[in-house]
């Protein structure tokens, strides 16, 4: 019986087959980074949406109503931070807690309102602001509205 050795050897080494698998496990963990933050940038983008709908449903339901409910709310406040409010909710009577569910989880927003009423020709104008704020993991985020109610 003749024994034949093959001499040329065309087959995968095992340290080859780690090195493959190697950079496969870097190239995936980029991708899953890459991943994990498009996940957190769209979920900081939706609850900036979310801040903005609120702030524009309170806008919407003020204009519905009369001077005297709308110069009790909107007071002129200098020395109230909006993160007081999200932090203490019964800081002022200015400031106004909402809670959000936003992908699975609880989102706190606290609304500080301002505001200076003028009467001009007989005419009630009031310019409201409201300033908006949230955590979201660990940063304090925070937009000021304004708007004009004329009556």
């Amino acid at each position: 019986m003749v024994v034949s050795v093959l001499l040329n050897k065309k087959g995968m080494s095992l340290i080859s087959i780690l090195v493959a698998i190697f950079i496969f496990l870097v190239a995936m963990l980029g991708l899953l980074s890459g991943i994990i933050t498009a996940i957190h940038l769209d979920t900081r983008n939706l609850i900036r949406n979310e801040a903005v709908r609120i702030v524009q449903e309170t806008f919407d339901t003020y204009r519905n109503k009369s001077n005297t409910e709308i110069n009790s709310k909107f007071i002129k406040v200098s020395n109230i931070a909006c993160k007081d409010c999200l932090d203490n909710s019964s800081v002022s009577s200015a400031c106004e807690i909402v809670t959000r569910q936003i992908n699975n989880s609880q989102i706190k927003f606290a609304m500080l309102f301002e505001g200076e009423s003028i009467v001009k020709a007989g005419n009630f104008i009031n310019y409201d602001n409201i300033t908006i704020c949230w955590r979201y993991r660990g940063v304090l985020y925070q937009k000021k509205f304004q708007t004009i109610i004329f009556k």
